[in-house]
């Protein structure tokens, strides 16, 4: 009698470990605090992503805190202490952190990730870097890191917002 009830359990416990579940990334409508360590230097930023366009803000180091990039599909405008600028996205070096959260987040919008019992990871490459994109079962974003370029990023207190 004990083999037949210990036989289903084994089975049920198997199988409930070995499922895969699918998910999108959850990469718009949200906000967050990103820790970013870029290059062996520290930054701290309060970062909302929507639809086409990303907001983020320096908190630290306090040399920079207020440091605002707003980015779009075809522009950004840059905030630091009432002076404004609004460069062509074109016209920005590639390795700039706002341009590679934005461009990272458009290679990985609408694509499926797999999870089994642990987070899931979207890898892909960008601008000939490799980058890991990390997410939670839920679909929210855990971490980003481009090891060549010395990119790591941690999403903290991620939360959804509304749309624009």
């Amino acid at each position: 009698m004990k083999r037949l009830v210990v036989l289903p359990l084994i089975l049920l416990t198997l199988c409930g470990c070995s499922k895969i579940e699918k998910a999108t990334p959850i990469i718009e409508n949200i906000s967050c605090v990103a820790e970013i360590e870029y290059n062996h230097s520290n930054y701290v930023c309060d970062l909302e992503l929507f639809k086409d366009s990303l907001n983020l803000s320096v908190v630290e180091p306090n040399e920079i805190a207020g440091l605002k990039f707003i980015i779009d599909k075809s522009k950004i405008s840059t905030e630091y202490k009432e002076i404004v600028d609004a460069p062509e996205l074109n016209d920005l070096p590639q390795h700039l952190i706002t341009r590679i959260i934005f461009d990272v987040i458009n290679i990985v919008k609408g694509k499926t990730i797999e999870f089994d019992e642990h987070n899931g990871v979207i890898c892909a490459e960008i601008d000939g870097y490799e980058f890991g994109f990390v997410f939670a079962p839920s679909g929210l974003p855990i971490s980003l890191s481009i090891d060549e370029l010395n990119l790591e990023i941690n999403f903290k207190d991620v939360s959804l917002i509304r749309g624009d």
